[in-house]
């Protein structure tokens, strides 16, 4: 068991913590899951006087700003088949548990922070107990399933719709992480408590190091290996590339549902000589790789403000990426980097062809960074998040 120790350093222009945070994060904490919610914290550390974490978290509080509650391990651990049965028995469980939870702490005053937006018997909960409610939405909920009937879709989307709305309407503040996902997600009835709260890169790992012009020509994509976020599709649209820009090469880093498959394929078109598929990295590899590359892809057909893509900026690595969610906010076309319209394998390979025939790569990646430098620092994350607590 691991202790749970936040590193960070306090900034000069926030005042001395006396709020009590409640955070409800990410419930299989693991890999991407794990790093952002670590990263959330850091951002709470200097605002707070405690912090109570619940998750499946095999830890325990390494200070005494920070304690950690792992009730629902045995839900998340008991129930982790890909099934409609058991993903409703384990959602439905690490609910109750949460709801039993917050009542333990309905003493300690302060503000609930969550990250799923279907934790409506938790936020009811936290309403019961006086709590002030803080909505993380960082994204469309997607329905994983293989393929559902139409009933199967109008009652599983009708049912989420109607859980959405009422924990939006539950919440005292909604927290997005740029503007353009306010309109992406719908939440423009919710203005008056909808808050812009991006996340924010550590510029000590990821560091601009080499010119782009100075590397080989190393495509690369760094993230989860699933298929809804398009991952299969980058795959795809290599031999499109190749066919152009045959000296091209591949570095793939993650893991998830679709590394198998993906290793598969590779060998099936015979490229295993042109693509590498790493697994996962810790931070200072990923760092190391984006260092490295002469453009990094971003297929997603849907996303909130990715990590990945900040982090390549602060790196110096040109990013191609397709037109959703706070993505639009950041990158703009040919100017800090990349947009596609979609996500085919023909739209991917003519967009990383047109990026790597660029002339202009180091002047896109110097204003790309000293965009990410200026606004999307630890500084500035915690100036932003100080004033969304401030009100509350």
């Amino acid at each position: 068991m691991q202790n749970l120790i936040i590193k960070t350093d306090r900034a000069s222009s926030i005042p001395v913590p006396n709020t009590n945070v409640l955070v409800l994060g990410n419930f299989v904490t693991h890999g991407s899951g794990e790093v952002f919610l670590r990263k959330f914290l850091s951002l709470l550390t200097p605002l707070s006087r405690r912090i109570i974490v619940f998750s499946d978290w095999d830890q325990k509080s390494g200070t005494e700003q920070f304690e950690v509650v792992n009730s629902v391990r045995s839900a998340t651990r008991r129930f982790n088949e890909h099934t409609y049965f058991s993903r409703l028995i384990r959602y439905f469980l690490v609910q109750l548990i949460l709801c039993f939870d917050l009542l333990r702490f309905a003493s300690c005053p302060g503000i609930v922070v969550i990250f799923d937006t279907m934790m409506i018997l938790p936020m009811l909960a936290a309403k019961l107990t006086g709590k002030k409610i803080i909505l993380l939405v960082a994204g469309r909920i997607e329905i994983a399933s293989s393929k559902p009937s139409n009933f199967q879709k109008s009652l599983i989307f009708g049912l989420l719709g109607f859980v959405k709305r009422t924990t939006f309407g539950l919440a005292d503040r909604i927290i997005v992480e740029s503007s353009s996902l306010v309109k992406w997600l719908n939440l423009g009835k919710y203005g008056g408590k909808t808050r812009i709260g991006p996340t924010f890169v550590n510029l000590d790992v990821f560091r601009f190091k080499d010119d782009v012009d100075s590397r080989e020509e190393i495509v690369g994509y760094v993230g989860n290996l699933s298929e809804y976020k398009g991952i299969l599709r980058f795959v795809s649209s290599i031999p499109i590339i190749l066919d152009e820009r045959p000296e091209v090469h591949f570095l793939i880093v993650g893991s998830g549902s679709c590394y198998e498959k993906i290793e598969q394929t590779i060998t099936n078109m015979g490229l295993s000589d042109k693509v590498k598929l790493l697994g996962w990295l810790p931070n200072s590899g990923v760092s190391k790789t984006l260092s490295i590359l002469k453009l990094m892809v971003i297929p997603s057909p849907s996303e909130g403000l990715p990590n990945i893509l900040l982090e390549s900026m602060a790196c110096g690595t040109p990013v191609l990426a397709t037109r959703v969610g706070g993505i639009p906010d950041i990158i703009t076309d040919m100017k800090t980097g990349f947009i596609i319209d979609d996500n085919s394998p023909k739209s991917i390979a003519d967009g990383t062809i047109k990026a790597l025939n660029q002339q202009k790569l180091v002047e896109i990646t110097q204003q790309a960074f000293t965009l990410v430098k200026s606004q999307y620092s630890f500084e500035a994350a915690v100036r932003r998040y100080d004033l969304i607590l401030a009100g509350l």
